[in-house]
């Protein structure tokens, strides 16, 4: 019995084109392969940051107050009296304490326009205001001399100030 032809030819067009099909979508697939690896080589490599610097500290005190606390050596003293200083980083102040019986941040603490902010200072509650959202004005008596000292500290480097603050007479 001879074999039909026709059906022969049929099925070997359908494998052709099966194979046309599947080879296409295989090169579709290789292509979107080979763009994102162009991708990804042609971006620019980041270069790598510059080391951070080390942050130093040191201590600073004051005799007149009876105050001693560490401090990053970013700060600078601009003013400074026996009972009071003030600090910069730049332009801006970072830290300032007075404990004189008229202070200018005596009277940020009496101004009622002021926000009151609730601290913990040393698992202590402390009452004290916020200006600006930066700066935290308090009052503290000096345990061992029983001195007021004004303190308006920013908001950064409020945790610093409050472990390294020690007392003296």
């Amino acid at each position: 019995m001879p074999i039909k032809s026709g059906p022969v030819f049929f099925l070997g067009s359908l494998l052709v084109i099966l194979a046309f099909i599947v080879g296409v979508r295989y090169g579709q697939r290789v292509e979107k392969t080979n763009k994102a690896i162009d991708r990804y080589l042609s971006t620019t490599p980041v270069t790598s940051a510059a080391p951070a610097t080390v942050l130093e500290f040191k201590t600073y005190k004051n005799s007149g107050c009876g105050v001693r606390f560490l401090l990053p050596t970013v700060l600078n003293p601009v003013k400074e009296t026996t009972f009071s200083a003030e600090f910069l980083q730049g332009k801006i102040t970072k830290l300032t304490f007075d404990c004189q019986a008229k202070s200018a941040l005596q009277n940020i603490l009496n101004d009622p326009s002021v926000a009151t902010a609730e601290l913990n200072f040393k698992n202590t509650p402390l009452s004290g205001k916020q200006t600006d959202g930066k700066m935290y004005v308090m009052k503290i008596v000096n345990p061992k001399n029983g001195r007021a000292i004004f303190i308006a500290v920013d908001s950064s480097f409020y945790p610093l100030f409050e472990k390294g603050l020690e007392f003296s007479l």
